[in-house]
């Protein structure tokens, strides 16, 4: 709701798959992979991310949903009649905790949609 506006909805669609995973490789640790597709302007996008764990002794860390983003326009480019981009996708959150000595604390930050 707003003056200028007025009364407004604004949302979007996607369509998305969680897949949870236990698959350890040393201090990593995948939790769980997510794949979706959306509508994007003038083409369709890809994600495809993971979620992380990582056990680095005293300091464990966790990114949400980090991995690669992948967009597909219908207009010429390097596939002839369409143009494909690959690109890093960054993590929906980050966490960090720290349990040293006398040192103990943590906190996790979670992102909004596309703020980086």
């Amino acid at each position: 709701m707003s003056l200028q506006s007025g009364f407004t909805f604004r949302g979007g669609g996607k369509l998305a798959l969680d897949i949870g995973t236990h698959l350890d490789v040393g201090p990593v640790h995948v939790t769980g992979l997510r794949l979706a597709v959306a509508p994007s302007g003038g083409g369709i996008t890809l994600e495809s991310g993971a979620n992380l764990k990582f056990d680095l002794g005293p300091m464990k860390a966790v990114a949400e949903n980090i991995g690669l983003r992948s967009t597909l326009r219908f207009t010429p480019g390097n596939l002839g009649p369409a143009n494909l981009d690959f690109g890093f996708m960054p993590p929906a959150g980050v966490g960090l905790t720290l349990d040293a000595g006398g040192f103990k604390g943590g906190g996790f930050l979670r992102l909004r949609s596309g703020e980086w």
